[in-house]
């Protein structure tokens, strides 16, 4: 078996919840619409992702990890 040296990040995410009684639309912001989901099998989650509900932008960081590209600070 070959062996590569490849990093692989899977990141799982849905977009919004949906609302609660038919499982369609999302146009109130009750917490059920409002709550995403994550999966990943990155290893390197922080506390915040373990202690709260982290956002859809909250993948980010670990995105860019991940790829490397430079970030501003001051954007």
């Amino acid at each position: 078996m070959t062996h590569h040296q490849e990093d692989w990040l899977i990141i799982i995410r849905t977009d919004h919840g949906r609302e609660p009684i038919t499982g369609k639309e999302h146009d109130d912001q009750t917490d059920r619409e409002r709550t995403t989901w994550i999966i990943t099998n990155s290893q390197e989650m922080n506390t915040y992702f373990h202690d709260f509900q982290p956002a859809i932008i909250d993948i980010y960081p670990t995105i860019a990890k991940l790829i490397g590209p430079s970030i501003s600070i001051e954007t």
